[in-house]
């Protein structure tokens, strides 16, 4: 049975996370699974002392994910085309203690 999430991730710098790859499978979908996942990324993140997580989604017909990063505190920092004109956004979120998650799940 493939699994219900899955979280990629990678380090540009000492201080940056890019988070490449969030996923929720349907059924799943609208139950605070995507936002458990956000809140434990960005809490692994500072473990790895990061201040800032980055990550491009794209942009067109894609507003639930878009609105979804932006709920989480993520700020649109630019819109670009890819190599096949694909128009894509990249986000950041500044790390602070006022978006740290309070628990953790289990």
């Amino acid at each position: 049975r493939p699994p219900t999430v899955r979280v990629s991730a990678s380090t540009i710098s000492k201080s940056t996370c890019e988070l490449s790859s969030i996923g929720v499978k349907r059924q799943a979908s609208s139950k605070g699974v995507g936002s458990q996942l956000m809140k434990e990324f960005v809490k692994v993140a500072t473990t790895k002392a990061a201040t800032e997580i980055i990550l491009t989604t794209d942009a067109h017909n894609n507003e639930s994910v878009n609105n979804f990063y932006l709920k989480h505190g993520f700020q649109l920092v630019r819109q670009f085309d890819r190599t096949n004109e694909r128009p894509m956004n990249e986000y950041a979120l500044e790390i602070d203690s006022s978006n740290l998650p309070r628990q953790s799940i289990n």
